[in-house]
């Protein structure tokens, strides 16, 4: 059988049942922005390590720090500004 969001068990939703789904679905979304987030603040940190220790190598055959510096830019972007690791 198929139900639409107001319909639950074959029968219509009260409003009260349809707003405690909607926000168990914003509560479940928030957590997993919150887990996304966290991965992005990790991977942060991973490239400004990487950053780190490129600059410390020396000499280099192709300059990727650039490319590294726009992904943390894109990260920053992503989380909703720029955050210090």
């Amino acid at each position: 059988m198929n139900y639409d969001e107001n319909t639950r068990e074959g029968r219509h939703l009260t409003p009260e049942e349809r707003i405690a789904l909607q926000a168990e679905e914003i509560k479940q979304l928030w957590q997993e922005n919150e887990q996304l987030r966290a991965v992005l603040r990790k991977a942060k940190k991973e490239i400004q390590e990487a950053i780190d220790n490129y600059e410390l190598t020396g000499e280099h055959e192709y300059d990727i720090s650039e490319h590294l510096q726009q992904a943390l830019a894109e990260i920053d972007k992503a989380i909703g500004g720029k955050e210090d690791v």
